[in-house]
């Protein structure tokens, strides 16, 4: 992640995103004259904070904080179904339980962004699974580009998998993004938008070895300007 992109996550400036650096809170490497930011990293330092990326005075009042808090622990997609079934649609869920079936399938013990991004293709509808529809994306050319990319393990897990560091920034910027256009629930769009920004996850090497995914970009915006609803919740 860029320095921008951290700075826009946490609602402070550059100039304190280079304070965190210097002072050793906030991890990063140089590339040049800036920095770069590992997700899991920028994860860890929001644990730490133990608040949202908003203000302490807001964590009352924003309807994410919950949610968020859950995130950066170590859960399951099935607790978060369970506990906060509320905040995210219908199909974002049906997304979170698929995801948990495909790392399952590869034998992982890890939900990660590939997994998302597969189960967002298998979920067939709402607005993020339109939008690789559109661009003629399936479920065989994403399972396809991950089986290049991700190794499968060796044995099934005997539990239910934690989400990996990079799947959390997924769902921290999937809420970043339905706060931002005043939802009160995460949808597939925003599921799809978070894997787009956390471009250095597995999801956004798919799309980018398809070779689409400047397109998704482009269409996942255009699709968020004209949805004037969001995706039932029940």
């Amino acid at each position: 992640m860029t320095s921008e992109e951290v700075a826009e996550l946490l609602h402070v400036d550059l100039v304190t995103i280079r304070r965190l650096i210097n002072r050793g809170e906030l991890s990063a490497y140089r590339i040049g004259d800036d920095y770069r930011f590992a997700p899991s990293d920028v994860a860890d330092y929001l644990q730490r904070q133990h608040v949202s990326a908003r203000a302490r005075d807001e964590s009352e009042t924003d309807p994410f904080t919950p949610l968020f808090l859950k995130v950066i622990q170590h859960p399951t997609p099935a607790q978060l179904v369970d506990q906060f079934d509320y905040r995210f649609t219908k199909l974002a869920r049906n997304v979170l339980t698929l995801a948990e079936e495909e790392a399952r399938r590869f034998q992982h013990h890890e939900i990660g962004a590939g997994h998302l991004l597969l189960g967002l293709v298998c979920q067939r509808e709402g607005v993020g699974a339109q939008v690789l529809s559109k661009l003629g994306i399936e479920e065989h050319q994403v399972l396809r580009a991950l089986e290049a990319i991700m190794v499968r393990g060796e044995q099934s897990p005997a539990d239910e998998g934690e989400l990996s560091p990079r799947a959390k920034m997924v769902l921290i910027l999937a809420m970043e993004g339905a706060r931002r256009r005043n939802r009160r629930c995460i949808g597939t769009e925003h599921l799809l938008l978070g894997l787009l920004r956390e471009h250095d996850g597995m999801g956004g090497a798919v799309l980018e070895t398809l070779g689409i995914l400047g397109q998704v970009r482009t269409e996942i915006i255009i699709a968020l300007r004209e949805s004037q609803q969001e995706e039932v919740m029940i």
